[in-house]
Parts: C-alpha cells; structure tokens; sequence
C-alpha cells in the first residue's frame, strides 16, 4: 500500500499492533486488523486500540460472517467490515470511505506538507 500513497506500519501479531498504537496514540491514521492473528482475535485488538483512542477508524478483514460476528463487532467499535476474498481496490475502497467519512486528514499528509513548504 506504501506505492498507494499511504504511510503503512505492519504488525504480525495483535500484541505487536498494540505496541506500536499505545506507543503512539495519535501517530495513525487508521487501523485494518484480521480477525483471525496469534494471540488475539482482530475484534479484542480493536477494542483495545478504542480504549486507547475511541475516535480511530478501524477495519476488520474477514472471511468468517455470521450472527454472531455482527453483534461482537457492533460491541467493540468496528463500523466496516472487508470480507474475504477481496482485492487490492476493495481495501483502499474501504480505507477511503471510512477516513471520508470520519473526515480524517491523513497525518502523513499533512507531514509532507510541511515538509513541502
């Protein structure tokens, strides 16, 4: 996604995720998780990362949709859902739509431009 123009930090693990969101709160933009990582689920990391900073959109992909599925994620804070099997245009459909729609200016934005001037 680095060639899409986003800024991207990876993690392998929901543990390592957290790590780099509580070292710096305000340094994203927006989180996509799996549901399914070692250690914890996609839907425990993004209730985490909510505690730390409610208002971060975030994105779940998954392949796993039923009942039960819909109500833990209305629980926890995840408004959008990419369901497996998707395609490059999906995801950045989504990352669009929810940071459109959350009116988010993308820090690193926002960091080129002051570089730029």
């Amino acid at each position: 996604m680095d060639t899409t123009g986003y800024e991207v930090q990876t993690a392998t693990s929901a543990a390592e995720g957290l790590a780099i969101i509580t070292a710096d709160p305000d340094g994203l933009d927006l989180v996509l998780s799996d549901h399914s990582m070692p250690g914890k689920s996609g839907v425990e990391l993004i209730r985490k990362v909510l505690e730390a900073r409610p208002t971060l959109p975030t994105l779940l992909m998954t392949g796993y949709l039923g009942a039960g599925l819909d109500e833990e994620l209305s629980d926890h804070g995840a408004l959008r859902i990419i369901q497996k099997p998707f395609t490059m245009a999906d995801i950045l459909r989504a990352i669009r739509t929810e940071l459109d729609e959350r009116g988010t200016e993308l820090k690193s934005a926002a960091r080129a431009g002051r570089r730029a001037s």
